[in-house]
């Protein structure tokens, strides 16, 4: 039931950041989102081994919102960089 509970806290939170995280992409840049996603994952990484379920919990939370960043921002800041370099399309 706690892994369930963490499950749920990992992908919920991924949820809710990927309401948003296109506007952060636009606002501030892809590259500092992806940075800011290396940083949150760090984080995330370091609460792994800890027995203490609020640790547990956040480190879900940001894993979640690196979760997010991920899947969105990596891709399209290549994307751009392949177009603003003018790099062949094939």
């Amino acid at each position: 039931q706690i892994i369930g509970r963490l499950f749920i806290l990992g992908f919920g939170s991924a949820a809710v950041c990927s309401t948003f995280v296109g506007s952060l992409a636009d606002k501030y840049g892809r590259k500092k989102l992806c940075q800011v996603h290396c940083a949150l994952l760090i984080m995330s990484l370091l609460t792994k081994h800890s027995s203490s379920f609020f640790i547990l919990g956040l480190g879900r939370i940001l894993g979640g919102a690196s979760a997010s960043i991920l899947v969105s921002s990596f891709e399209s800041w290549m994307v751009h960089q392949h177009l603003f370099l003018s790099y062949p399309d094939h």
